[in-house]
């Protein structure tokens, strides 16, 4: 015996039937605040002091990431 299937239109709920948004508050403009002024940039000859300071202890980590590998 073949069964029958009824369609029946099922009414929107009340939910779904709203379709206006409450506003919600006021959104407060945002208040920008200015941005302190960089620090100099380092002169070339301080950037290079500091590789050549910095390098022994470059090398060495780097020696330590490769042997960890």
């Amino acid at each position: 015996m073949a069964h029958q299937i009824k369609l029946v239109q099922v009414p929107p709920t009340r939910r779904a039937r709203r379709s206006t948004v409450t506003p919600q508050t006021p959104l407060t403009p945002l208040t920008l605040t200015p941005r302190p002024s960089p620090a100099p940039a380092p002169s070339s000859q301080q950037t290079l002091d500091r590789l050549r300071r910095e390098a022994p202890r470059m090398a060495k980590a780097i020696d330590q990431l490769i042997d960890a590998l």
